[in-house]
């Protein structure tokens, strides 16, 4: 995605003002206008929500009462709330927290690319050459020990992701995405979408957990030869069509449609996909790789006339998982699965210090009972700040309709 300078620094500007609208209070903490750390600011994000648009919880949810929150947690807090879902629904969840302290560089954050698989989406298949996120392209971030589906322009309605690790190097993620989620396609024989997927692996050079030593990062891409994916021009195509023979074009993938069978979303390669062609994910974009057990990656994809399908598999034989939090919230079932982690993949900044860190995030979730969660560790959190706190309306977490 490509956003000037002046951009930039708007949306760090229009951001810490309607913060600061919110809460009502003066503040000495004032967004950075230096153009070099505001491109870094802005680059250490996968994609940014939109807060020069919208507030950060727009008025028309907070007419309603949240479903749950936690809000104002101190130090060394380990809090939980119940609620409940009367029938599936998407839910609204606003976060903010502490990042670790690894992931800061001077005044910025330092970009991680954690172990995970990307898909783009150019639904009219139009070739443009910028990503347009408010129409019909796609992003799906999907990580590697992450419950969550993140991204950007996506509706969560009605798309599952289910991941599996059936050896010690190896994860799978098996996918199912609406007709209706996606729009602008109607699923006919002979359709083509834009469309792209790369994976991104992480090794640590050794075996120390601090994060600072992640400096190994490595990128494979199903088409193209360009780490930029928010450009749909280098995109190649997903066919949807029967005839598999098509996947043998280097800029096209085949989705095989299906008659009777569906597949099973647990993230298990069962015998319907057994049928459906792999296609290599093996452009190298950056890094060296040490041979297959290193990385390496297959997609096949499906479709009926309500779902189009996917499913990834991944070898890798070091797999990286950091939420890279250090003050988290997460939504839990009544059995401890967790089914939404905040995570550094989609945060952006806060305002105040570096560390402060600011999460909007969608999540569909079936009827029954959940538990919202939040945990801070031995400093700054809210009355103990050790540095700028953020200038978001609230520190914690927030579930709403």
């Amino acid at each position: 995605m490509v956003v000037n300078t002046k951009l930039r620094m708007a949306f760090i500007a229009v951001l810490f003002l309607m913060a600061c609208k919110h809460r009502n209070v003066e503040t000495s903490a004032k967004p950075p206008t230096d153009p070099k750390l505001m491109n870094e600011l802005v680059d250490s994000l996968i994609y940014q929500p939109d807060h020069s648009q919208k507030e950060f919880i727009p008025q028309s949810l907070l007419k309603s009462e949240p479903l749950a929150s936690i809000i104002n947690p101190g130090n060394f807090s380990d809090s939980g709330k119940v609620f409940t879902i009367d029938k599936e629904r998407t839910v609204n969840i606003f976060a903010v927290g502490e990042i670790n302290n690894s992931l800061i560089t001077g005044n910025h954050v330092k970009y991680i690319p954690f172990d995970r698989a990307e898909l783009y989406f150019d639904l009219k298949n139009d070739k443009s050459r910028e990503f347009r996120s408010g129409d019909d392209d796609r992003q799906f971030v999907l990580s590697y020990g992450l419950p969550n589906i993140e991204g950007l322009n996506f509706v969560s309605d009605d798309v599952k992701v289910e991941m599996n690790e059936p050896t010690p190097k190896q994860y799978v993620f098996e996918m199912r995405l609406s007709w209706k989620s996606l729009g602008f396609v109607k699923p006919v024989v002979g359709r083509k979408i834009g469309f792209n997927s790369r994976i991104i692996d992480n090794d640590y050079p050794d075996e120390r957990s601090d994060i600072k030593f992640i400096n190994r990062p490595k990128l494979i891409n199903l088409f193209g030869t360009e780490a930029n994916l928010f450009n749909p021009s280098l995109y190649g195509t997903l066919l949807l069509d029967g005839d598999v023979k098509s996947a043998v074009d280097k800029h096209v993938i085949a989705s095989q449609k299906l008659e009777i069978n569906k597949p099973k979303i647990d993230g298990k390669k069962d015998m319907l996909w057994e049928q459906v062609m792999p296609v290599n994910i093996n452009t190298v974009i950056k890094g060296k790789i040490e041979g297959q057990q290193d990385l390496n990656a297959t997609i096949r994809s499906c479709w009926d006339s309500n779902y189009l399908y996917f499913l990834i598999e991944v070898t890798d034989d070091r797999k990286v998982f950091f939420n890279g939090l250090m003050d988290y919230g997460w939504i839990e079932d009544m059995k401890g699965n967790i089914k939404w982690l905040m995570s550094t993949v989609t945060a952006g900044y806060a305002g105040g210090a570096a560390k402060n860190q600011i999460i909007v995030s969608k999540l569909s979730l079936p009827p029954g009972k959940y538990k919202l969660r939040y945990i801070t560790d031995e400093s700054h959190a809210f009355g103990n700040w050790n540095a700028p706190p953020p200038i978001t309306p609230f520190y914690g977490i927030a579930v709403y309709k």
